[in-house]
């Protein structure tokens, strides 16, 4: 029935490997007084990672959270240090900031990467002295506040463009943990969607998934990650009247749809864009998300690489799917990636056999053999000597 449920106070659901490393490494630094960054896309459950790092902190004080991509600069720094009466125009009394309010407890700053320039610098002087100034205030108050941060950007990368601070970076990243995007959490979001299912969106009816459902959940890479997920599983339960929900039902609610196996070029679409989104994908794993069989997956793969659309990397069980790099400034005599690497190969060497462009290019012997067999019906090669894979060729003169 999927994968169960790792017992925690947040609620987080699942069982995957990555998830565990990332909940493990939640739980670890916990009681620590290390700041600590969560690295992870949106909508991936930053928040609810951070309240576990609370939860198991031991700390007495309140779970704040505030995400500074939501506020105007103005307003942020009175949200965080509080202001004094008559500080700005508006400022009918005394404010107490975040700070203040997380005394003794955990601040949770989300989407810190969007945090203006203008403002780290004020940020950095809390963290190294634990004292906050209100704006428009002359006094310090000290503050006993341990820092949660999260982001989807690459903060490092900030920094060396100027966008973030370095030194900032280094203490808000006392310890780092990284959060996975939903795509590489495996059969984890069956899970997830099962109890949106049974208790986030009940309604009248009990709902379960049937396996075509299950599978395409699982084969859909989930842009906008548990977001998008509970969005997506909010319409089908208003939508579905039935108690069993299908892959159809799914794909209707999916923004933009999910092409539906059928189709051949929107079915070769949807592959191609499948191993774009993991990176290198397993034959079995292809033929499980498309329900394609053994026979007609080996067809469609060959297909898709003989078109240069997939490549293989890797050998025997270790062998995987990826989309191979676009080839800037195609040449004008419109010979595609593989025929131009046959023709460096043979001018390199002085010639090419079907082995040596598999070795060198990433494709399969057979797939090598019928490229250098269009080059020959083009003229363009010469078979030399040698027969099977040894068979050589050369480049024709002229």
């Amino acid at each position: 029935m999927g994968g169960a449920k790792v017992p925690n106070p947040t609620g987080v659901l699942g069982s995957h490997p990555n998830l565990r490393r990332a909940l493990a490494a939640a739980r670890r630094v916990g009681p620590t007084r290390r700041s600590v960054l969560i690295r992870g896309e949106s909508g991936t459950g930053k928040e609810r990672l951070a309240r576990l790092v609370h939860e198991t902190s031991g700390r007495r004080g309140a779970f704040v959270a505030i995400n500074c991509a939501t506020l105007v600069e103005s307003l942020l720094e009175s949200e965080l240090f509080g202001h004094e009466r008559g500080a700005f125009t508006g400022a009918s009394g005394q404010k107490k900031g975040l700070f203040e309010a997380a005394h003794r407890g955990t601040l949770f700053l989300d989407e810190i990467g969007d945090l203006p320039i203008t403002l780290q610098a004020g940020l950095l002087r809390v963290l190294q002295e634990g004292k906050v100034r209100r704006v428009g205030g002359t006094v310090d108050v000290d503050v006993d506040v341990r820092i949660v941060a999260a982001t989807h950007r690459d903060l490092l990368a900030m920094s060396g463009d100027g966008g973030f601070r370095l030194d900032l970076y280094h203490r808000l990243a006392e310890y780092r943990v990284h959060l996975p995007p939903l795509r590489e959490r495996g059969r984890d979001v069956v899970t997830i969607a099962r109890h949106l299912l049974a208790h986030e969106f009940v309604g009248d009816t009990p709902r379960r998934l049937c396996r075509d459902a299950e599978d395409l959940l699982v084969s859909y890479p989930w842009p906008g990650n548990i977001r998008e997920l509970r969005n997506v599983l909010s319409q089908v339960a208003l939508d579905v009247t039935g108690r069993r929900v299908t892959a159809a039902h799914l794909r209707a609610a999916l923004p933009g749809g999910v092409p539906t196996p059928g189709a051949p070029e929107d079915l070769d679409r949807a592959i191609v864009e499948h191993v774009q989104a993991r990176g290198a994908v397993a034959g079995p794993e292809l033929r499980q998300a498309f329900h394609l069989s053994k026979s007609a997956a080996q067809r469609r793969l060959q297909r898709l690489q003989d078109a240069g659309r997939l490549a293989i990397t890797g050998l025997g069980r270790g062998a995987r799917y990826v989309v191979p790099a676009p080839v800037a400034d195609a040449p004008a005599d419109g010979f595609d990636a593989r025929k131009r690497a046959a023709l460096a190969i043979a001018r390199r060497d002085g010639r090419v056999t079907r082995r040596t462009l598999a070795d060198g290019s990433g494709l399969p012997v057979r797939t090598a053999g019928r490229v250098l067999a269009g080059l020959v019906e083009a003229g363009v090669l010469a078979a030399d000597e040698g027969r099977g894979s040894a068979a050589g060729y050369v480049v024709v003169a002229g």
